[in-house]
C-alpha cells in the first residue's frame, strides 16, 4: 500500500495591473511569507495569500481580487527520478478548512520519484511517456450568469516545476491571468448572448480568445444592456497588443456586434495578473460578408444600414463618403465606418453633419489625389453647415494626409489643404494621424457667426506631424480639452487658443525640431474672458521660438486674463521658455531648462499691446529655471507688468538670474541635481529614493530642491518620506517626487 501524505497549500497572491480603457487599481502586491512550523508527518505548507471566500474551488473573488482553496480541490503531482525520467503521477485532495489560504492536501507517494512538478487544476493532461503536461483549453470556458466567476476555477493555472522535497514549504506560481470585461450600452439586438470573442492585434497577427455563455445566462434588452464577464487566459496564447494595435470585443448572440479601441502604446500581458477592459461605446453590427464594400453606414444603435464600395482608381472618393454621411443625417445620426486597408483619394471636401461619427481603421488614409488644386482655405474635412454650426461630431481612428508632394503647390502655404475645419458643439477628434499638408491640422472655429461660440471640444490621442500652420487651433470657444497628443510643428505653433475660455491643455508632447513657432500659444483680443486657462503636464521640446507664448491685445480689463501653468517640462527652446504680455499668471512647479533666450520674460511681441492703464502680475514659484542663454527671469514691461517670485531654483543662467527684477530671499541659486539632463530626465537625485521610470533607486547625493518649495503649498501627493514640504521642480507634489530623509 502506498504511503499517504498531507500537504498544506496556500494559493498565490493576485497581482493587479492596468488594462485597456480603465484606470490602475493597485500596484503589484508582494507575497508575504507566513511563519511555517516544522513539518510533521510529511506535511507541506505553501503560502499563497488568498481571501476567505467559500463560493468556489480555487475561487476567484472579484472584490478582493484573490483566490481560496475549497473542499474537494485537487492538485496534480508528477514525479521524476534523478535523470528526469517520468515515474508517475498522483492526485492530492484538499482536506483542510474551506475558504482558507492554506490547509492540508492528502495523496499517495510516487514510487521512485525524487523530483516533482505540481499543477492546478488536477485535470491537466499528462503525457504517459514523458510526463509533459498540456494546459486546459481556455476557449472551453462557459460563464453561467452575468458577473459570475464560478467557471474560472477550471481555468486558473498554478504550478511549481522545481520541487525536490515534499516535506518543505512549496510556493505555487500562477501561469494564467484573468481579463475582466466591463461592457456597457450593449445593443438590445444582440439578444441572447452565446459567445464573447476577444481579439488582440499583435506584431505577429491577430489572436483570438473566446468563451461561451450558458443558454439562459444573459439576454440583452433596452433596460438590460450591461455585461460583466471574466475570461481566464494564458498570456502566451493571447500575445501583447502592439503599439497602434486594435483591442476588439465581439458579442455573438441573435445578432453579432463588436466594439474596439486603438491601443496607442500597446498592452503587455503577464502571468498571474488581472486586467480590466472597460468598453461602453462604439458598438457596431458585424456586417459578416460584405464583399468589396469599404464604407459602412450604421445607425445610432449600431445596426448596419448600408454599405458602399470605393475603388483604388476613383479620385473622387469624397463623393461616396459624402453620400454615406448624408445618409447618416437622414437616419438622425450614426456612424460612417471606413474599412481598411485602403487609401481614399479625394478631389473635394468630406462634409460631416449632426450626430455623426466618422470612424476609420488605422490603415485607412484619406488624401487629395495627385494633381489636386484646391482654393484658399478649403479643408479636407468640414462640417456640413459651415460656417454655421453642427453638433455632436466625432472623428477618429484613421490617417488624414495632405499629399504635399502630389498636389499643386499653393501660392501661400499656410492657407491651403487644411486638414479639419469644424464649427459647432460637442466635437471630439481622437486617435487620428495628420500629416503632409500646407495648412492647419485641426481648426475649430473659423468664421464662426458673431453670436455663436464653439463649445465642448475634445482633441486627444492624435499624432500630428509637420503640419504647415497650427497643429491645433481653437477660436472663440469654451469648454475645451486638448490632451495626450503627439505634435511636431513645422511653420507655426503646436496648440493655439484664441479668445477661448475654460481650457485644459495637458499631457501633450510638442516639438518642432527648431522649425515652426511656439509650442503653445494663448492669445486674446478685446474683452472676451480668458480667465480659466490651465496648462499642465506638457512636454515642450525644441520649438523654434517660445515654449509657451501668452499675449493679449485690444481693450479689456486685467481681470479677464488669467492663466495657470504648472508641472510642465519646457527645454531647449529656440528663444524664451515662457513669454507673457497682458495676462496675469501663476507659473508653478515647472522645469524650464536650456532656453535660447531667457527662461521667463514679460515683453511685448505683438503690434497692438493691451492698454497701458492696466497692470499684470506673474506669480512664479517652485520652478527650476536653468541653463538659459541669457537670464532666468526678465521684465521688459516693468511700468505695467510685475513679478512675485518665491522658492525657485536658479542655475547657470548665463547673463544672470534676473534682469530688471530684485530676487527676493527664499529662492536658491544652486545645481538642481537632475537625474540626467542630457536625456531630459528632470527627476531630482536623492539618497533616499528617486523614481527612474520603473523603480525607486538611491543616488549618492541629494538635490537641494527637495523640501525647498513654498511651505504653504500642498505636498500630500509626494511619496513618504516627503519631509512635510513640497519639492521644487516639475515633480513637486506628484507621486514621482524624489524622497526626503524623513
Amino acid at each position: 500500500m502506498k504511503k499517504q501524505f498531507k500537504i498544506f497549500i496556500p494559493a498565490m497572491a493576485m497581482l493587479l495591473v492596468l488594462a485597456i480603457g480603465c484606470s490602475k487599481e493597485d500596484d503589484n502586491i508582494p507575497i508575504v511569507e507566513e511563519p511555517i512550523e516544522e513539518p510533521t508527518e510529511k506535511e507541506i505548507t505553501i503560502n499563497v495569500g488568498l481571501p476567505n471566500v467559500t463560493e468556489h474551488r480555487v475561487a476567484y473573488e472579484d472584490t478582493s481580487h484573490k483566490l481560496t482553496w475549497e473542499e474537494g480541490d485537487q492538485l496534480l503531482i508528477i514525479g521524476f527520478d534523478n535523470v528526469g525520467h517520468f515515474k508517475g503521477k498522483s492526485t492530492f485532495t484538499y482536506t483542510g478548512t474551506p475558504g482558507k489560504t492554506s490547509g492540508s492536501f492528502t495523496g499517495t507517494t510516487i514510487g521512485g520519484a525524487v523530483k516533482y512538478k505540481m499543477y492546478y487544476p488536477a485535470t491537466i493532461a499528462v503525457d504517459k511517456e514523458s510526463g509533459a503536461v498540456t494546459y486546459p483549453l481556455m476557449n472551453e470556458q462557459e460563464q453561467k450568469a452575468n458577473g459570475s466567476t464560478a467557471h474560472l476555477k477550471k481555468y486558473i493555472v498554478l504550478e511549481n516545476t522545481d520541487i525536490s522535497d515534499l516535506s518543505v514549504a512549496i510556493q505555487l506560481t500562477m501561469m494564467s491571468s484573468i481579463m475582466k470585461f466591463d461592457l456597457t450600452n450593449v445593443p438590445a439586438q444582440v439578444g441572447t448572448l452565446k459567445k464573447l470573442e476577444w481579439k488582440a492585434e499583435s506584431y505577429t497577427g491577430t489572436k483570438t480568445g473566446s468563451m461561451d455563455f450558458a443558454s439562459d445566462a444573459i439576454t440583452f434588452s433596452a433596460s438590460e444592456n450591461n455585461l460583466t464577464a471574466y475570461m481566464g487566459f494564458l498570456p502566451g496564447e493571447i500575445p501583447n497588443v502592439k503599439s497602434g494595435g486594435m483591442f476588439t470585443v465581439i458579442l455573438v448572440g441573435d445578432k453579432t456586434y463588436k466594439t474596439e479601441v486603438l491601443s496607442k502604446k500597446g498592452e503587455v500581458y503577464l502571468a498571474g495578473q488581472r486586467y480590466i477592459a472597460t468598453l461602453g461605446s462604439g458598438w457596431m453590427q458585424d456586417p459578416g460578408s460584405i464583399g468589396d464594400s469599404n464604407i459602412l453606414v450604421y445607425d445610432q444603435q449600431g445596426t448596419l444600414k448600408n454599405s458602399y464600395s470605393c475603388t483604388a482608381d476613383n479620385t473622387r472618393g469624397d463623393t461616396i463618403i459624402n453620400k454615406a454621411l448624408t445618409e447618416v443625417t437622414q437616419l438622425s445620426g450614426g456612424t460612417v465606418y471606413l474599412k481598411g486597408p485602403f487609401t481614399f483619394l479625394i478631389g473635394g471636401t468630406v462634409k460631416i453633419g449632426d450626430n455623426t461619427h466618422l470612424k476609420g481603421d488605422a490603415d485607412v488614409k484619406i488624401q487629395p489625389h495627385d494633381g489636386a488644386n484646391w482654393a484658399e482655405y478649403i479643408p479636407l474635412i468640414e462640417n456640413m453647415s459651415f460656417p454655421a454650426q453642427n453638433e455632436n461630431i466625432e472623428i477618429s481612428g484613421f490617417q488624414l494626409y495632405g499629399n504635399e508632394p502630389g498636389v499643386v503647390k499653393p501660392p501661400k502655404l499656410d492657407r491651403y489643404y487644411l486638414c479639419i475645419v469644424l464649427n459647432g458643439k460637442n466635437i471630439s477628434i481622437h486617435d487620428m494621424h495628420l500629416s503632409g499638408n500646407y495648412g492647419d491640422g485641426i481648426l475649430i472655429g473659423r468664421n464662426t457667426p458673431s453670436s455663436a461660440f464653439n463649445e465642448n471640444i475634445q482633441i486627444y490621442d492624435n499624432t500630428i506631424n509637420r503640419i504647415q500652420h497650427d497643429a491645433v487651433c481653437v477660436n472663440k470657444a469654451k469648454n475645451v480639452q486638448v490632451y495626450n497628443n503627439q505634435i511636431t510643428s513645422r511653420l507655426n505653433c503646436g496648440i493655439r487658443m484664441y479668445n477661448t475660455n475654460i481650457v485644459e491643455l495637458h499631457d501633450n508632447y510638442i516639438t518642432s525640431n527648431n522649425e515652426g513657432g511656439a509650442g503653445i500659444q494663448i492669445q486674446k483680443w478685446g474683452n472676451i474672458s480668458m480667465d480659466q486657462i490651465n496648462i499642465y503636464n506638457n512636454e515642450i521640446y525644441q520649438p523654434r521660438t517660445y515654449g509657451i507664448w501668452i499675449f493679449g491685445a485690444g481693450n479689456y480689463g486685467s481681470s479677464v486674463a488669467e492663466i495657470n501653468i504648472h508641472h510642465n517640462k519646457i527645454y531647449n527652446t529656440g528663444q524664451h521658455g515662457i513669454i507673457s504680455d497682458g495676462f496675469n499668471a501663476t507659473i508653478k512647479n515647472n522645469v524650464i531648462d536650456g532656453a535660447g533666450y531667457s527662461g521667463i520674460i514679460q515683453a511685448n511681441v505683438y503690434s497692438s499691446p493691451p492698454p497701458e492703464t492696466l497692470t499684470f502680475v506673474l506669480t512664479v514659484k517652485n520652478n527650476i529655471i536653468s541653463n538659459s542663454r541669457y537670464y532666468g527671469i526678465r521684465n521688459n514691461l516693468s511700468e505695467t507688468h510685475s513679478f512675485v517670485i518665491s522658492h525657485n531654483c536658479f542655475f547657470n543662467n548665463k547673463e544672470g538670474e534676473t534682469y530688471n527684477i530684485e530676487l527676493p530671499e527664499g529662492n536658491i541659486k544652486v545645481d538642481p541635481q537632475f537625474a540626467d539632463r542630457e536625456k531630459h530626465d528632470f527627476h531630482l537625485k536623492s539618497q533616499y529614493g528617486r523614481w527612474n521610470g520603473t523603480a525607486w533607486v538611491n543616488d549618492e547625493t541629494t538635490s537641494p530642491c527637495i523640501d525647498a518649495g513654498d511651505p504653504k503649498d500642498d505636498y500630500a501627493k509626494e511619496p513618504s518620506p516627503n519631509g512635510g514640504r513640497i519639492n521644487i521642480g516639475v515633480y513637486g507634489n506628484t507621486a514621482e517626487a524624489s524622497k526626503s530623509a524623513k
